[in-house]
């Protein structure tokens, strides 16, 4: 989260979960859009910008993002998938 809001893709180098899980989230990305990545990340941005000044984008725009935002969800769950679980907690009985 604080890669999104820094609005920056680095991630300190010691702080390897984070890099991971953008590793793996930008991996799979870039196989759905290879090359076009950087256009639709931009496109989703304007379509935010615009949504935040209360504009209407294009119905074709909409949708194109409306995409994008799927695939990143797709990322986003995929990433969840492969983290360690955490240990189980231990109740007291009295």
């Amino acid at each position: 989260m604080e890669i999104v809001r820094a609005q920056s893709l680095f991630v300190q180098a010691d702080d390897k979960p984070a890099f991971e899980a953008f590793a793996m989230i930008f991996r799979y990305l870039n196989s759905v859009y290879g090359e076009d990545l950087s256009d639709h990340i931009a496109a989703a941005n304007e379509v935010i910008d615009l949504l935040k000044k209360g504009d209407v984008p294009a119905e074709q725009t909409k949708g194109a993002v409306a995409e994008f935002l799927c695939k990143l969800l797709e990322a986003l769950k995929l990433e969840s998938a492969f983290r360690p679980l955490r240990a189980p907690m231990t109740l007291g009985m009295a």
